[in-house]
């Protein structure tokens, strides 16, 4: 099954962990616990959590019951599991540094990725065949360029950030197929607020 953090908008504004099954069911739910990232311990199914707007990092057993609580870890941007060791890996954007503990919570490696805010690690994934971690976000120190993929998604009534029609010319906007105008804001949302 996969797990997913759920924001369920109540005057509470409740935050749930569900484990949805292979055909598409809730099969179970955890609530108690503002968590803002989750990773899977492939080994036994245990959950590590990051606590939103704590410094904690938490481990749930499979039946949900918390064994480890781990603060002072500053703001985790990303967590992943180990395979091979349970370990868990966890980038701290704020004060850019890549922090593994093992499953008990004891911490083993810190590394600093030096510099200002863009250098701090932003994503993390781990190679299961190896245990080599890899890690993105840091500045391009190199003389080369770094080439990337910024994707994002903006409701149809709201204006996107960057004016489409100003960045592509209209002979080539004329081109386009009509779907591809619409994306790049040639036309309206439901008959109201076109930009064009």
């Amino acid at each position: 099954g996969v797990w997913t953090i759920q924001k369920i908008v109540t005057p509470e504004f409740e935050i749930r962990l569900v484990k949805i099954d292979a055909n598409g069911q809730i099969s179970r739910q955890i609530g108690g616990y503002e968590a803002s990232l989750l990773a899977v311990d492939a080994n036994d199914g245990s959950l590590w959590l990051s606590l939103a707007n704590e410094d904690h990092v938490v481990r749930l057993n499979p039946a949900g019951v918390e064994t480890v609580r781990v603060p002072d870890l500053g703001n985790p941007y990303a967590i992943a599991v180990d395979p091979r060791d349970s370990s868990l890996w966890l980038a701290d954007g704020h004060s850019r540094r890549i922090i593994k503990l093992n499953h008990h919570g004891e911490q083993l490696a810190t590394k600093h990725t030096p510099g200002f805010f863009s250098d701090s690690p932003q994503q993390i994934a781990i190679n299961p065949s190896d245990g080599s971690l890899w890690h993105g976000g840091g500045a391009n120190h190199s003389r080369h360029r770094r080439v990337g993929i910024a994707s994002n998604y903006c409701a149809g009534y709201i204006r996107q950030q960057e004016n489409q029609q100003l960045g592509i010319p209209r002979a080539v906007a004329a081109r386009f197929d009509e779907r591809l105008q619409r994306l790049c804001g040639y036309g309206t949302y439901n008959g109201l607020l076109g930009h064009i």
